[in-house]
């Protein structure tokens, strides 16, 4: 507004000095009509050669100095644009500074907070407490989202500054425009002032000079127009200059933009592989405990057996039948209070794994749905700033197609699409194929296990068992299947689950149709839900309980055929054992019910 304001003054000034200076030529102009017309009278002095002369010398003075008010006119002009050129790169190398010298203190600034993020990273790893764990998480995942939020704010100050930039282009533009158009009329008044001049030059006279008048015409004309194509130059250099600096400007700022969100995928990346890192060592710890919780009934269970045979040896021993009565009372009496105790600690041992696991489920599917709203802020950000540059785009192009047409004659042609697609970008690609690789089903055990079902005489059950069967496999067990399998869109889902079939009992070595039979038995028991009040039928939204008196084994383990193995014969020991499992794309989850 400051530097408007001075422009109007200067404008003001330099145009009350015009009129002075007009107002000076129309008075010396007259001037020389009058001495010419006195002149005119005395046609002897005009015929004689000291007269022309005399008369030439006059002109020639009188011109001169019309010329030089021309010059002057014009030259301050000039030299007022100078000025103004002069303080608008002076201006413009100031705001540049200051710019750089923002964005490198941004930079040492982010580059301290996620120093500081990666050490943070560091003492996560050594947590034990998932609550402490769960804290340091939340803590890092606010101090990203302040990084980002720093990140976005220096991106809207670098087009905060390039829309003023625009804006200050746009004003130099309409002030060298005035400029022009001011120089245009002062370069027309003076023309037409030399031309009335040379009118009455010619007027006085002869023939004899009508050589030396046409090569001063022709030489003021060439003057005018080195004059016109000067300016037309000047004005092509100054474009030219101006449209390079403008395309400098863009490449940089979409270099930095480019840069940033580089930083910021790869920074997602990794800590989403440190997230999933800590959740697999999370389930280790899980299971050593549950190994250990094992061993303890087990040796709990062997020394209340040896404390039985003692107490029976005694008693052999003694032969005191009161005694013994009285000692068998009391142990009674000990052994049913620790049965109480155990079955106790083991029901409370339950809930607090089952509540741990409700726990880690929570936090995956809030995981997944602030995951899905950070991708939504992302897209509806990226959408803006892209209908954004397309308006900015389009504004540049819309000015860039009148100064070719109607500044310089020349015809345009509108450049190719320049804008960059989420797609284009490769660290965009990256994340989605990481994000689609590290996602899973969601991870559900079931409590306990209903009435299994039994094979019927009925070929459309069994038949609809049996589908049931194959979609499980076909969907959960996709690890099993060649690596080197091609991709399966094009097909059907029936033939998807086909091949599927095909590659999974080729990986168990499952080539004849008793196999088959002993598959269709083994998983029979497993194709009821527990939840629901029938077989293949969807599921009560009720939660269930665990029976006072049922003892839970709960495993969970890697992929391993020894654990197959292992399952199938504790089966074929334990024909009353209900079990059944949960298979992902990370861990075998089983549960035993004795």
């Amino acid at each position: 507004m400051a530097l408007k304001t001075e422009h109007d003054n200067v404008l003001c000034l330099r145009k009350t000095s015009c009129d002075s200076q007009w107002e000076l030529i129309k008075s010396k102009f007259i001037n020389f009509n009058k001495i010419n017309i006195t002149a005119a009278s005395v046609k002897s002095l005009v015929q004689n050669e000291v007269g022309i002369t005399k008369r030439i010398q006059t002109s020639d003075k009188a011109l001169s100095e019309l010329l030089l008010d021309g010059t002057e006119l014009i030259t301050n002009i000039r030299v007022a644009n100078d000025k103004r050129e002069i303080d608008r790169r002076r201006d413009e190398k100031r705001i540049r500074d200051d710019l750089l010298t923002d964005l490198r203190n941004e930079s040492v600034e982010a580059n301290v907070k996620f120093m500081d993020l990666k050490r943070r990273w560091v003492e996560l790893i050594g947590y034990k407490d998932p609550m402490g764990l769960y804290e340091g998480l939340e803590y890092q995942k606010s101090k990203i989202e302040n990084l980002m939020v720093q990140k976005n704010g220096v991106i809207q100050q670098l087009h905060d500054a390039l829309d003023k930039s625009d804006q200050r282009y746009y004003e130099d533009q309409e002030k060298q425009d005035g400029d022009i158009s001011c120089l245009i009329e002062r370069i027309d008044c003076q023309v037409e002032v030399m031309k009335r001049a040379y009118r009455q030059h010619l007027d006085l006279l002869q023939q004899t000079i009508d050589d030396e008048r046409d090569a001063f015409k022709n030489s003021e004309t060439t003057k005018w127009q080195n004059l016109y194509d000067t300016r037309e130059q000047y004005e092509q250099e100054n474009m030219s200059r101006k449209k390079d600096q403008s395309r400098e400007y863009n490449l940089e700022l979409k270099q930095i933009a480019l840069e940033h969100e580089e930083l910021i995928r790869l920074t997602k990346i990794r800590l989403e592989r440190d997230n999933d890192e800590l959740q697999v060592q999370l389930q280790n710890v899980k299971a050593e405990i549950l190994m250990n919780s094992e061993k303890l009934s087990y040796n709990h269970h062997v020394l209340q057996k040896r404390s039985d045979e003692n107490v029976i040896i005694k008693g052999q021993q003694k032969k005191r039948l009161n005694k013994l009565n009285s000692l068998i009372t009391d142990l009674k009496t000990k052994i049913k209070t620790v049965k109480d105790c155990g079955e106790h600690d083991i029901s409370k041992l339950t809930m607090d794994v089952l509540r741990l696991y409700t726990n880690i489920l929570e936090t995956e599917t809030k995981a997944a749905i602030f995951a899905q709203v950070n991708d939504e802020k992302y897209h509806a950000v990226w959408d803006i700033n892209e209908k954004e540059l397309q308006s900015l785009l389009k504004s540049i192009l819309s000015i860039d197609k009148v100064i070719f047409s109607q500044q310089l004659g020349m015809e345009w042609f509108e450049p190719p699409d320049i804008l960059l697609r989420k797609t284009d970008l490769k660290s965009y690609n990256e994340a989605i194929r990481s994000v689609e690789k590290v996602e899973g089903g969601p991870t559900n055990l079931p409590v306990h296990q209903a009435k299994p079902p039994t094979l019927t005489s009925d070929p459309l059950k069994r038949i609809d068992v049996l589908k049931l069967v194959s979609k499980k496999l076909s969907g959960n067990v996709t690890w099993l299947m060649d690596n080197s399998l091609p991709p399966l869109d094009d097909y059907s889902v029936a033939e998807r689950n086909f091949i599927k079939l095909d590659n999974v009992f080729a990986s168990l070595g499952i080539c004849d149709a008793a196999n088959v039979a002993l598959l269709e038995t083994f998983f029979l028991p497993y194709v009821c839900c527990p939840n629901c009040t029938s077989p293949y039928s969807p599921c009560l939204p009720k939660e269930t309980k665990l029976v006072s008196d049922l003892f839970v084994f709960i495993i969970i383990v890697f992929r391993d055929t020894l654990f197959v193995a292992v399952i199938l014969t504790f089966l074929q020991e334990n024909s009353h054992a209900r079990f059944f499992f949960y298979l992902s794309s990370q861990t075998f989850a089983c549960i035993l019910f004795i």
